[in-house]
């Protein structure tokens, strides 16, 4: 995460509109997996051992992190203790507005 964000290189992109056919399909996908985690838990960009980005939630604790064979690339957290003081249970708004401060720079050089 970074003030005001970062734009994503067209390096990276091009990586992602490989796996996701567009990054605007990318971060839809990614939007909505998020909105669909119930309860506590996260929403994460793998690079998996084929080296295919997909787009995976874990709950509680769990995290690809433990697996050797992922690379975890982002991340957003979907506890509720991430978003409520300013969002309530506005969750969409809360993650239109993490998009506003995800830093692409960290993302691209994680695949690297």
């Amino acid at each position: 995460m970074i003030p005001g964000g970062s734009e994503p290189s067209s390096t990276l992109i091009e990586r992602i509109s490989k796996d996701f056919g567009s990054f605007e399909a990318f971060k839809a996908s990614f939007t909505a997996n998020a909105l669909g985690v119930f309860g506590s838990g996260w929403t994460w960009l793998v690079q998996n051992s084929a080296g295919k980005l997909v787009i995976e939630n874990s709950s509680n604790a769990h995290s690809p992190i433990a697996d050797p064979k992922k690379v975890p690339l982002l991340c957003v957290d979907i506890w509720e203790h991430a978003y409520y003081v300013d969002h309530q249970n506005r969750r969409p708004e809360f993650i239109e507005n993490w998009w506003k401060v995800v830093d692409f720079g960290v993302v691209e050089a994680k695949l690297k």
